[in-house]
């Protein structure tokens, strides 16, 4: 590109984390979230984000293409840089990092880390989490969520 490195660079490079993983921490969450094999993972995940994924992409680049008629030089810069990380994104998170995930065979059940104390309980989930975990979490956020319920509901009959 040709550009010194001042300071517009500098904060445009500081907002590049946020922007360069968006897509893949999408797609990678709906392939964690599957009880399925890999390829049934990934292949759903796609159904599921893949649509977003794109919309995401398509209105980031579509608001960058108004920044390239920009005379001001940091919105001009912005729209560029915008515009190529955003495409650079979706197409790593598209092409490359299913491929990867593949080649790798990366993904649940996640592999015992005893030092957290992940994947060692006898008769737990991959996660480490004893029997019945889960199912008390749930039921306690439910009855939290039913006080809360009641509470909103005895105030509004006292206003």
């Amino acid at each position: 590109i040709g550009w010194d490195l001042g300071e517009t660079e500098s904060i445009l490079i500081s907002i590049t984390a946020g922007f360069s993983v968006d897509y893949v921490v999408h797609l990678a969450h709906a392939m964690v979230e599957k009880d399925m094999d890999l390829d049934g993972r990934i292949r759903e995940s796609f159904a599921e984000m893949g649509v977003s994924v794109f919309s995401g992409m398509f209105t980031s680049v579509g608001a960058s293409i108004f920044l390239f008629l920009c005379k001001i030089q940091f919105f001009f810069k912005f729209g560029t840089f915008l515009c190529m990380t955003i495409v650079f994104s979706w197409t790593f998170s598209n092409f490359l990092f299913p491929t990867l995930v593949k080649a790798t065979d990366v993904g649940p059940p996640l592999p015992a880390i005893p030092a957290l104390g992940i994947g060692v309980s006898s008769g737990g989930s991959p996660l480490g989490l004893k029997d019945g975990d889960a199912e008390q979490a749930a039921e306690k956020e439910a009855k939290d969520i039913a006080k809360e319920d009641m509470a909103e509901a005895s105030a509004v009959e006292m206003a």
